[in-house]
């Protein structure tokens, strides 16, 4: 892993989250209703795929939450989160971001 410089201290560059993860827990939690090849970062999943409902949306919460480290709190459950696969994949990088920039304050401070 190489460095950087923010705010005058050296952190690890950031993790970047993956796609491919994002599309393989919307798969796993939907039981292959929609084929991989078939997903990009503009799939759209609420309203598109009617095995994305509130069940569903908690199981990729947990998965998300269990594959980076990150917290989901409850008020940030929001709909423009899991409208696209695009959007919950922005969503994720934001909070991995917020969590090592915290790690690395903490680290360095």
């Amino acid at each position: 892993m190489t460095t950087a410089f923010k705010h005058g201290l050296v952190l690890d560059e950031m993790r970047a989250v993956d796609i491919n993860d994002i599309l393989q827990i919307v798969i796993n939690v939907t039981g292959d209703s929609v084929p991989v090849g078939d997903m990009n970062q503009h799939t759209i999943l609420l309203g598109a795929i009617p095995e994305i409902d509130s069940m569903a949306i908690i199981n990729i919460i947990l998965a998300l939450e269990q594959r980076y480290g990150i917290r989901i709190d409850d008020e940030e459950v929001e709909q423009s989160v899991f409208e696209s696969v695009g959007s919950l994949l922005e969503f994720t990088q934001t909070k991995l971001n917020r969590l090592q920039s915290s790690q690395g304050s903490a680290d360095h401070g």
